[in-house]
């Protein structure tokens, strides 16, 4: 019973790492075609 709770527990926190990487991943893909828009409006 401990058990299965200790490995949903840790099931939830690789999700949020997942969602975490995802979310830099996103940011940074926008961030990157945002400064190459500005680049190609100078």
């Amino acid at each position: 019973m401990v058990l299965k709770r200790l490995t949903i527990f840790l099931n939830q926190k690789n999700i949020g790492k997942r969602l975490n990487l995802f979310h830099l991943f996103f940011k940074s893909s926008v961030f990157i075609s945002n400064k190459q828009k500005s680049s190609r409006l100078l």
